[in-house]
Order: C-alpha cells, then structure tokens, then sequence
C-alpha cells in the first residue's frame, strides 16, 4: 500500500477499529514482558478526560518502541481510535517498512519530510505542519511529536537540543502568530495553505523517559525485562510566554517571527530540561555531568540554562520597557525607570558576550540564539536612551 499524503484522515470503521486494536493489544502483550516503572500518569489522563483544546504531548527519543510503549501503561477506555494522539514521524522511517506504510492510516501517522531526506516538501511550512495544525486548532485532538526530531541512544542519558517545528506549530494556533504566519506564506508564493487559530492555545504535557534505549537498540532486535521509567509531567506554561513575545510582532524587526521561533524553542527546551534532570536524578539518584551529546559541540547542561535564562530576562526587560512607554510616559518616575532597565539591560549583554567570548564549540542553534540576544539589548537600549532624551525634552526642557 503506498502512502500518498501526509494528511490522511481517519475513517472510523469497524475494520480499522479491530486494527488499531489488535496493534495496541501486540503492545500492551510487549510491554508486559518489561518492568516499567509508572509516574505522574494522572497528569496525562486527567487532561484527556477533560480536553476542551488541542494537546501536544513531546518526549525524549531512545528507540524506534518509544511510541507507542510510552502509552501502554493508559487504560483501554483511555483508548480509541477517535480520541487517541497522531503522530508526527519521519516519512522516510515509516515507507522504508511495508508493514508501518501499510498501518500508517489506521495509527493515526502524520508523515513529516525532513531536510535530511531532500524531500521537495520539507521545512515548516509543510503539508505534515498544516495537518497538525488544523488538528490542534479545529479538531482540539491530540498530537504527539519527538522534538530532538532524532535519536539519542548514547547510554540513555543524552538528549538532543529541540527543533524549531514545536514551536512552530503552537505559534499556528495563536490568534496573532497566525495573522502573521499567514503573511509569511503569501510574502513566501505558498498559495491555497493557510493556518487555522483557536481560542485557546494547545495544552503542552511533557513526558522523560529512560531505558527504552535497552528495550528496543538501535540495528538490534528488541529485548525483554528491561527496567523502564516513565514520568509524564504537568502541562508548560505557554500563554504568559507567548505574551511576552508577542511584543516581538510590533517591534519590526525583519526576522521577527524567526526570532520567536528561536526563543519559544529555548523557552520550552529549558522548562523540559529542568523536567528531565529532576526525573534522571530520581531514577539513577545524581545528577548528569552534562546532558547533550559532546562530540557535537551542544551546550553543556548548565551553559543551556544560563543562555535561555538570560534570553528569557531580556524579553522580560524589553516587554516591560515597552509597557512602561505606553502607559507611563507622564509619570516623574518615568526616567527613573528607564535608567534602572538601561543598566539592567546592559549587565545582561555583558554576561552574552562572555558567553561568546569563553564557549568555543557553539552550535548554529545557539550563535542564532546569542546573535539575536545580542542584537535585542542593543536595539532595547538604544531605543530606550532615546525614549528618555525624547521625555527629558518634553517635560525638562525651559
């Protein structure tokens, strides 16, 4: 059977019902066979029960088992093929076995091309993206998606740094980010494609889990009794965040919505980071020396932290300068408060340019991240030197 579109919708049928579970049942048998360890599930099911928006579930990526093992410990009334999550996967992974082609459109399977793949239809403006799109914003279902967008079998203890598609898409959902998505794709000549908003943005649940790597290693046939440790987290935060960046829309900068992308990703990675070490630490009972792979030049863990952390201050600090000039501007504490976020904002690039100065081996996806940084408190501070010139001539000048 030859998959021909990403966006293959799902006619429930009693046929495809007996499939869907016969497949889960084969699953459900597997894990069995493994000793798993279970927490937080209720974070996950709780949030099923109730849905009255679209979900994205996101996990780290051990082996080609960890979906769909990571949903057996779920009930089989938590299970249907209506209400169950799509997945977004490697079109290339997926058409290389004739068995997965074959069950893809009853597995609920959106088939993702990736740049590494050379497909003509690749990148974030995808048919796979529009798919996914449309199902969070209009059907509310549930999506899952591995945001590494790779592998990671290296001890089971390494994770890779996430790609712009997550955010992507959750921006997609946004009443605003749509707006301005949308623009993107007529200024790209992508015609007859447009992104649906909704109401209420998508609900983020992260989910770490450790040992699938034994289970299933790579090139190797799957293994039984293996120690497995799932832990599914409380949703991230993603409304305050997106307020804050939405401010980025309005400021003009060319690459705007490419720059939150970039700081939406490290916003989500960073909350996930500190997610999965709390989860290593209790599974192997220490801490990690360093959580990204080394040999490819990421960011070791607590370099990671620190960079999104101060890319999370400088939004805050132009947010507020911004908001300060609307609402504020007659106010005699107004220059008071410029100086006080001018002085902040440039303590903020001094430790960005260590940061440049000392980290040898930075990856393209953090000289983007600090790049940016960089440009934002230059922009933030020149702006808000002359917001306070321009105030001082109002209301001081004789």
């Amino acid at each position: 059977m030859e998959l021909t579109s990403n966006n293959v919708d799902v006619e429930t049928s009693s046929n495809q019902q007996a499939i869907f579970e016969m497949v889960l049942s084969a699953v459900k048998l597997f894990a069995n066979t493994q000793n798993i360890d279970v927490y937080g599930l209720d974070n996950l099911v709780n949030i099923l029960k109730s849905r009255q928006q679209g979900i994205i579930t996101i996990a780290n990526h051990q082996s080609d088992f960890d979906d769909p093992i990571i949903w057996s410990p779920l009930d089989w009334n938590q299970i249907n093929v209506e209400t169950f999550r799509w997945i977004m996967a490697a079109r290339e992974h997926i058409e290389a076995s004739s068995l997965l082609s074959y069950l893809a459109p009853n597995l609920k399977i959106i088939l993702i091309n990736r740049k590494e793949a050379h497909h003509k239809d690749s990148g974030l403006h995808q048919e796979a993206i529009f798919t996914a799109n449309e199902k969070l914003a209009k059907n509310h279902d549930w999506v899952h998606l591995f945001p590494e967008g790779r592998l990671f079998q290296d001890y089971g203890r390494f994770i890779g740094t996430f790609k712009h598609g997550l955010a992507h898409l959750i921006m997609s959902c946004d009443k605003d980010l749509a707006k301005e998505l949308n623009k993107e794709l007529i200024e790209k000549n992508i015609i007859n494609k447009k992104y649906i908003s909704s109401t209420k943005l998508p609900i983020l649940i992260p989910i770490v889990h450790f040992g699938m790597h034994n289970v299933k290693p790579l090139y190797q046939n799957p293994n039984i009794l293996q120690n497995v440790h799932i832990f599914y987290g409380e949703p991230i935060n993603l409304t305050d965040i997106l307020q804050q960046l939405k401010i980025e829309i309005f400021i003009g900068t060319e690459k705007r919505l490419e720059h939150i992308r970039t700081f939406l990703t490290a916003h989500i990675e960073t909350k996930y980071l500190q997610f999965y070490l709390l989860c290593f630490e209790q599974v192997y009972g220490f801490m990690p020396k360093d959580i990204y792979p080394n040999d490819t030049g990421y960011f070791q863990n607590q370099n990671a932290i620190k960079l999104a952390k101060l890319s999370k201050q400088i939004y805050y600090l132009r947010s507020t300068i911004a908001k300060l000039s609307n609402d504020e501007k007659s106010s005699p504490k107004y220059p008071e408060e410029l100086n006080k976020y001018i002085t902040l904002l440039k303590e903020k690039g001094n430790h960005l340019n260590f940061i440049t100065i000392n980290e040898k081996n930075l990856t393209d996806y953090d000289k983007e991240r600090l790049s940016y940084n960089l440009y934002g408190v230059q922009h933030s501070i020149e702006n808000t030197e002359k917001q306070l010139y321009d105030w001082n001539k109002k209301y001081c000048s004789k």
